[in-house]
């Protein structure tokens, strides 16, 4: 080692055992970033200081005999403090240390199920989660960078520890927490698709809930679980996407409306998150219960609103759009994954004229029309004017008849809807030849 190395190595060494710094420093101060420093376990860091006051050029003597400007830790295994010395060009000289604290979670706020990637799948594990406490997350912020956390010692239903769900370090999973989902969001992962069941899974449908739509419009896209055949019989939350093969929504202007979900119809407070990308045409829903008991039931689970883009004029003919559903997952109140039966949406729109109609792809027939969807005050149900209606009625989903009142026209049937509760009902409709059934969603 060079003589003046070994000197100021030896006098680095007294500075430390007396614990203090030494030298005269005549306005030269050094300080690390806080008073003390965490760092996740295994993980590698470089640490730095701020010199003020220097004169001339400075040097750096750290405690392992390195002299670069920073400090390289290659991996964290241990407490330990950290020291350096320094040297400015007139001669003044002071030592800095602090203690640094290894601590053995990585958190990445608003992924809390642990895969390095913050979207919708991140509220279900906060869902299960909801309400538990544990150590507040030193130097905490949302930012999404790996951040040192002391471990609550309790595993999430879905695989890591919970201190994962507290996203903004509080020491609480919150309302707060999911929040951060938002500010952090990213594309969703792939799911395994091996819990599709077309046969015995719990249908999970999107449905447009106007039968006709024009450019600028809001228009509502109902999201059904379950029916009275298959119910989901054990429902804690749900995450998918929407893929529709059409650039025809506002990916920026989404939201969702749980008022008249069957989810919370027990008076249970729920959540939701939902995304929307222009690049892949997707929207991402979220949708969980907080009280870690699950319920059971079918029918309007969410409403979804979006703005129907400006297209009018940037296509000719006719398109049929399908809206998609994908990368889904039920879980129940365990975590446990439920087998699921996608049901999709076709559109059509029509270019001619100048404008863009866009309306349902029906059955040919599919003669009847229902709107508004969802409904506040009257129904409209249109149908061939041929028709010969004997009787009509509105049902609960569980099969309990609610008062109907209606005026029956030719072609036409309106129904007065006003003083029913917010959810789904259906409408039978009794011809001549036979029984239609319609879901009437109400808000």
């Amino acid at each position: 080692m060079h003589p003046i190395y070994y000197l100021r190595s030896l006098l680095f060494s007294l500075a430390c055992l007396v614990g203090m710094q030494y030298g005269f420093a005549q306005g030269l101060s050094v300080a690390f970033p806080s008073d003390s420093l965490y760092v996740c376990q295994d993980s590698s860091q470089v640490f730095e200081v701020a010199v003020k006051g220097a004169q001339g050029g400075v040097e750096y003597f750290w405690q392992d005999g390195s002299t670069d400007p920073t400090w390289l830790l290659t991996q964290a295994t241990q407490d330990m403090e950290i020291s350096v010395q320094v040297w400015d060009g007139s001669g003044d000289t002071v030592q800095a240390s602090v203690w640094l604290t290894v601590l053995p979670e990585c958190v990445l706020p608003g992924d809390a199920d642990g895969n390095r990637v913050a979207n919708n799948y991140d509220l279900l594990a906060m869902g299960l989660a909801f309400g538990q406490i544990g150590p507040v997350r030193p130097d905490a912020h949302t930012q999404f960078v790996g951040q040192a956390a002391p471990a609550w010692g309790v595993s999430s239903p879905l695989g890591p520890d919970l201190v994962h769900g507290d996203a903004d370090g509080d020491g609480a999973i919150g309302f707060a927490d999911t929040d951060v989902i938002g500010l952090n969001y990213q594309y969703p992962q792939d799911i395994d698709n091996s819990l599709i069941d077309y046969a015995n899974g719990v249908p999970v449908a999107v449905e447009l809930g106007s039968s006709q739509v024009f450019p600028g419009d809001t228009v509502h896209l109902l999201v059904l679980i379950g029916d009275s055949l298959n119910p989901a019989n054990d429902f804690y939350g749900l995450a998918f996407s929407i893929d529709y093969s059409s650039p025809i929504l506002d990916s920026a202007a989404i939201e969702v409306s749980l008022d008249g979900s069957w989810l919370g119809s027990d008076g249970s407070a729920l959540a939701s998150i939902a995304k929307g990308f222009g690049q892949p045409q997707q929207i991402d829903i979220g949708i969980t219960r907080l009280n870690g008991v699950a319920v059971m039931g079918y029918g309007l689970a969410a409403d979804i609103t979006v703005i129907i883009d400006d297209i009018s004029g940037k296509k000719e003919g006719v398109e049929k759009v399908e809206f998609k559903l994908a990368n889904l997952l039920l879980l129940d109140e365990n975590g446990d994954p439920v087998p699921v039966a996608p049901i999709s949406e076709d559109l059509l729109i029509d270019y001619s004229n100048g404008t863009a109609n866009i309306q349902k792809s029906a059955p040919e027939n599919d003669e009847i029309r229902v709107y508004p969807q969802p409904a506040r005050e009257n129904v409209m149900i249109e149908f061939p004017a041929s028709f010969s209606v004997e009787t009509f009625q509105l049902w609960d989903v569980a099969g309990k008849k609610l008062p109907t009142v209606g005026m029956l026209s030719p072609g036409e049937l309106r129904l007065d809807v006003s003083t029913l509760p917010p959810g789904l009902v259906f409408l039978t409709i009794a011809t001549d030849k036979s029984t239609i059934t319609r879901r009437i969603v109400i808000r």
